[in-house]
């Protein structure tokens, strides 16, 4: 606490009473050293509290990531081992050979045969067409993972459609915005993430009472809310945006 602030707040509390310069010293020193010490515990608690939070930020920012490249990493090894056995194949037979052919050259020149650099040629010609192979294997391996986000945004729209069957259309309305920022891992914990917010915000009414809003309704002469297919669209789009980005993040 700054000088001029304990001088200015002496000031207001003894305003009205005669103190010796002594006594207001004193009082002025207790003053200052406990309002400090309590600037110093709140100051504590604070950066005690901000260290938690950024820790357990931390902690949940490493655990999801290193779910989604489990995740990625799992995806890309079964397709790649599933569609390319052959390439695999050819490539550790590429090493093998290249290994033997190098053996066999360092073992002509260590007793001086002479072998003519047409024969290694050949060898050059498997190495330039295993490049072009590796080429095209990494050009397909992203050609499937587009598919594969293409096929989970489709599944992500079906199970979505199905949640929203039996809920009127504000009632869709809401839930887009509500389940717009739900993450896609698998079907089944996105299902359980939509019924979860479902009956949060939507529990099902008793027969006897849905009927009796219906029947007022019909009464009253209102006048059905049209459902916007833009919105499930934007929720839609929103959907595959955010699962690109996470397969990126991977």
């Amino acid at each position: 606490m700054e000088s001029a602030d304990v001088d200015e707040c002496m000031g207001a509390l003894f305003s009205d009473e005669t103190l010796s310069e002594e006594f207001a010293s004193k009082v002025r020193v207790i003053f200052e050293a406990a309002v400090n010490a309590k600037i110093e515990d709140y100051s504590n608690e604070i950066h005690e509290s901000y260290d938690e939070v950024i820790k357990e930020q931390m902690v949940d920012v490493v655990s999801n990531l290193s779910e989604k490249l489990d995740d990625y990493l799992n995806y890309v090894v079964t397709e790649w081992m599933e569609e390319n056995e052959l390439a695999v194949e050819r490539g550790v037979k590429s090493d093998i050979a290249e290994s033997f052919v190098d053996g066999i050259k360092s073992l002509f020149e260590n007793h001086y045969i002479d072998v003519p650099n047409e024969r290694y040629d050949v060898l050059d010609e498997l190495f330039e067409a295993n490049e072009q192979l590796q080429n095209q294997l990494n050009e397909q391996i992203e050609k499937n993972v587009d598919l594969f986000n293409e096929l989970t945004s489709a599944r992500a729209q079906e199970i979505f459609s199905e949640s929203t069957q039996d809920l009127t259309d504000t009632q869709k309305e809401k839930f887009i915005d509500l389940a717009k920022n739900v993450s896609y891992e698998d079907e089944q914990s996105f299902a359980g993430k939509l019924h979860t917010l479902k009956e949060n915000y939507f529990p099902v009414q008793p027969e006897g009472i849905l009927t009796e809003s219906v029947d007022t309704m019909l009464e009253e002469g209102t006048t059905p809310v049209t459902f916007n297919d833009s919105s499930m669209n934007a929720y839609v789009n929103h959907l595959a945006n955010q699962m690109k980005h996470q397969k990126k993040s991977d």
